[in-house]
């Protein structure tokens, strides 16, 4: 429980500093409390609908040597604001920075020592 707490504060962390890092990336305000949702969200999204959307992308994922799990994570990182009010991303390519930035923090936080 502790290592989730953990992976997730600094997820947000992350998330909060994104708009500093990523242009294109925004939270108005400058909310923390924001940036816990969003990285809330990222994470129920990771867990409920990345498995079936890899299901269903896995001959594509298999020929793009797993490009395409990248695409999923970016699509799923764009549409976050229309879930959450106060944060906004300009583009695709700025979800896929912003995705990436994110994920690696998390797979960071989640590698077993």
């Amino acid at each position: 429980m502790i290592k989730f707490i953990i992976r997730f504060f600094a997820v947000s962390c992350v998330v909060f500093v994104l708009p500093h890092i990523v242009t294109g990336i925004s939270i108005d305000g400058d909310s923390f409390s924001t940036a816990l949702l969003v990285a809330l969200v990222f994470g129920i999204f990771m867990a409920v609908l990345k498995p079936i959307i890899s299901l269903l992308t896995w001959p594509i994922n298999i020929l793009t040597l797993g490009l395409c799990g990248l695409l999923v994570n970016s699509g799923l990182f764009w549409i976050i604001p229309k879930f959450v009010s106060g944060f906004h991303v300009d583009s695709f390519v700025t979800a896929f920075i912003g995705s990436l930035i994110v994920t690696l923090t998390h797979w960071i936080f989640s590698r077993e020592e």
